[in-house]
């Protein structure tokens, strides 16, 4: 990725989290919207309304520069369940790389917590001169536990892959991230 010296990551994850605090208070106020619906379902069982955040930890590192930092990616999802597959769209950020994706969430067993989640998205590297944008493709697995009627927690391992391009300079860069993550579901 072509940047100027005074452009490292490490200042693009500090401009990156103050502008995300918008972009964070926004999601809140969706989500405490979104989880006060009732999810009219049976109790301990995904099925119905969907709901989930997830916050952890990862790795992040861009293809061709040396830098990699820590990043605490971000998600909230929202959707509804048909049989054993939660269909949605969420919005994930790590305060680097924002974006918004479609997701499935698969439970082979409605009634256990083990899950599949593949998304497939559009994001945008921020900030950086020209904000490099592209599709954002993600896959995690997870086991979730019932803490309630309708809510579950758990972890997921997660790997996000994203290569993106600036079509005005003609520069590309791939950013990958495993991440760990703590997950809330409301179903």
């Amino acid at each position: 990725m072509e940047y100027s010296s005074s452009h490292s990551m490490r200042q693009r994850v500090y401009a990156g989290r103050f502008w995300s605090g918008g972009v964070i208070s926004t999601a809140g106020v969706i989500a405490s919207l979104a989880f006060a619906q009732p999810a009219r379902a049976e109790s301990r069982r995904h099925d119905g309304f969907y709901a989930a955040a997830n916050i952890g930890v990862g790795y992040m590192k861009e293809s061709d520069d040396d830098d990699r930092v820590i990043s605490l990616p971000i998600s909230l999802w929202s959707g509804y369940t048909y049989g054993t597959v939660a269909f949605g769209g969420g919005i994930n950020s790590n305060f680097l790389l924002y974006s918004v994706a479609l997701f499935a969430d698969i439970y082979p067993d409605p009634k256990s917590g083990f899950h599949i989640m593949p998304s497939l998205g559009w994001g945008i590297l921020f900030p950086t001169p020209k904000f490099h944008n592209g599709p954002v493709l993600a896959g995690g697995v997870g086991y979730d536990f019932w803490v309630g009627p309708e809510v579950s927690m758990g972890v997921m391992a997660r790997l996000t892959y994203a290569p993106l391009h600036d079509y005005e300079r003609e520069t590309s860069s791939q950013i990958y991230e495993p991440s760990l993550l703590y997950t809330v579901t409301y179903q």
